[in-house]
């Protein structure tokens, strides 16, 4: 695959994950960047959540994500997939719902709440 430089005319028309910030506060100082990465990923995935309608009764947004396309897309081992979300639901920012025999785990990206319970300020989603 060729490479060339970023010019005006394409960097608005490039896709990218976001990074919130707050993967890199003091709080999360030990969480591996594979952890930052996957959450990340898995936050981009929110737009599928939204175009599915995937919302609890309680109006809260999941999203199912196979472990072996998790692998795929951070290009990861098995092992290191399972380290990542082991290292998000330490740290607080996943959740996982098992939704019975032969069905998907609805997984809950968790946020940090300012003492006020007011959600520390996170980039908007993208094409939503």
């Amino acid at each position: 695959m060729n490479r060339i430089r970023y010019s005006k005319a394409n960097i608005s028309g490039n896709i990218f994950f976001q990074m919130p910030k707050f993967l890199f506060s003091s709080e999360f100082n030990s969480l591996n960047n594979d952890g930052r990465v996957l959450y990340s990923i898995m936050r981009e995935r929110f737009a599928l959540s939204l175009k599915n309608g995937w919302f609890d009764d309680e109006g809260n947004t999941y999203l199912y994500y196979k472990r072996s396309e998790m692998q795929q897309y951070l290009g990861a081992s098995e092992g290191a997939v399972k380290r990542a979300m082991d290292a998000l639901k330490k740290h607080g920012l996943v959740e996982e719902k098992k939704q019975g025999l032969g069905r998907p785990n609805r997984i809950y990206l968790l946020m940090p709440v300012d003492e006020d319970n007011s959600a520390k300020t996170l980039a908007p989603l993208g094409n939503i």
